[in-house]
């Protein structure tokens, strides 16, 4: 929810509908973040939608129907499946138009701001090569799925149980004609998860592991005498290895199919309804899995929140901690190089200027300082080098400055008539300061995150013995 509101916010201010406070920053840029935090916050309500409506469900069907998990585990269509090929593109698509969209700022600073490192400058080129990458694969998948096309899987049963027969007819074969060699393999995979180092600092991580692999082959003269009907038969092994789809350790049978031979290689995935025999104990098992798992859901979704959470405090500690040197080293640039002077405070005032973003503008203040430098008489101006559309604050800092006074200012060497109020360290951390506090605040936050998952992940499971690593 705290996403959607400032998402909400920044794309109002974004919008013109809300007429920015000393914005610094184009609108265009306003808007581009405040869509990444509304989208992240659009995507945590959805899912988390979701979570509720499938527990309410699995409440419901789990105690009268907990040894038949495909009527409650996934939303399958009895005659057949189809690939995840439309799944994987909007994947591909929507995470490169999020990354586009995220990189706006970067952009802005890096390119237009006048002052973009070059640290920042190199990576956000290379975040473009990413997403250069990622939309010629989508193209890449849009062009392979034109050349071949969907194809969706016929179940001659539905479901499948373990030591059966598993016969599932492909449509529309004759887009294989033009593969020299057609390829399905049946696998079955297990979740698991892996110990990373060791002592106080070790942890864990997930993976895919293989139980059950098997493979068969097409020829080109086989795919020839199948036009008519393109069938797969594999012996399905027995054991109690089915579908676990709703388990933090889930379990999950696939069929892929890879053509080899065209212009475009072809490749699908389909995830199969291969389960246990509601006569077998491991049927039993997998209600009271399922049971659990409807308090586990919410476990789930907090964790994703919270490591989303950390994803952005990781971001910001990284912004920060690159731009907090530099903007010492601008304002520290002042103190080591422009003269130290005396000048007498002849006037004082609360300046105004127009603040220009893309079709709006807004009003801020500045403290404008008339000086007279001694002793050869010379005028000058100072004035904060913080803008800001609060007057109060200005209006505070005035009564700090007499009139008729002498001070210690620091003279531009190029131009006489500019002083500047940062004169020693102590000021120059004065306004770097916010900065690292907020860096400290991000590091934190994504600190904070790493220990709770880090506490939260669960131990090895107990696996089958013959798991095999992908």
């Amino acid at each position: 929810m705290l996403f959607s509101v400032v998402g909400t916010f920044l794309l109002l201010l974004g919008l013109g509908v809300i007429h920015p406070s000393g914005a610094r920053a184009p609108l265009h840029v306003l808007l581009a973040v405040g869509a990444v935090f509304f989208a992240a916050g659009l995507l945590l309500l959805v899912q988390g939608f979701k979570d509720i409506q499938l527990q309410k469900r699995l409440q419901t069907v789990v105690p009268t129907e907990g040894r038949e998990p495909w009527r409650w585990d996934h939303a399958w269509d009895q005659a057949g499946t189809g690939p995840d090929t439309w799944r994987r593109i909007s994947q591909e698509f929507g995470f490169a138009v999020f990354l586009a969209v995220f990189m706006v700022p970067f952009h802005w600073w890096a390119f237009f701001s006048g002052q973009g490192p070059w640290p920042i400058k190199i990576g956000t080129l290379f975040m473009d090569l990413v997403v250069i990458y990622l939309l010629g694969k989508t193209i890449s998948d849009l062009l392979g799925l034109y050349a071949y096309g969907l194809h969706r899987l016929t179940f001659e049963r539905f479901p499948f149980f373990m030591g059966s027969r598993l016969n599932v007819s492909v449509e529309r074969p004759q887009a294989f004609a033009r593969c020299q060699k057609v390829t399905a393999t049946l696998r079955c995979i297990q979740v698991d998860w892996q110990s990373l180092g060791t002592s106080s600092n070790a942890g864990t991580a997930e993976q895919a592991l293989m139980v059950y692999e098997d493979s068969k082959s097409f020829s080109s003269m086989d795919l020839q005498s199948m036009m008519a009907g393109f069938t797969l038969q594999f012996e399905l092994p027995p054991g109690d290895y089915g579908n676990r789809l709703l388990d933090r350790y889930a379990r999950y049978w696939e069929l892929e199919l890879t053509g080899e031979g065209g212009w475009k290689k072809f490749k699908a995935v389909y995830l199969l309804p291969v389960y246990d025999n509601p006569a077998s104990s491991k049927s039993q098992e997998a209600a009271a899995s399922a049971v659990a798992a409807t308090g586990a859901l919410s476990a789930e979704d907090s964790r994703v929140k919270t490591q989303l959470i950390g994803f952005l405090g990781l971001l910001a500690g990284i912004f920060l901690t690159i731009t907090t040197p530099f903007e010492y080293s601008r304002y520290h640039r002042i103190v080591a190089t422009w003269p130290l002077v005396q000048a007498q405070l002849t006037s004082k005032d609360i300046g105004s200027e127009w603040s220009y973003s893309n079709h709006s503008r807004t009003l801020v203040y500045f403290l404008d300082l008339q000086f007279r430098v001694l002793p050869n008489g010379t005028w000058a101006v100072a004035r904060s080098p913080v803008r800001s559309s609060r007057r109060r604050g200005y209006e505070n800092q005035l009564g700090n400055w007499q009139v008729g006074t002498t001070y210690a200012l620091r003279q531009h060497p190029q131009k006489p008539g500019e002083l500047s109020l940062i004169v020693t360290d102590q000021d120059v951390w004065r306004l770097v300061f916010p900065w690292v506090i907020a860096a400290f605040v991000a590091w934190s936050v994504y600190a904070a995150v790493a220990i709770r998952s880090k506490k939260a992940r669960p131990g090895p499971p107990k696996a089958p013995a013959q798991l095999l690593k992908l």
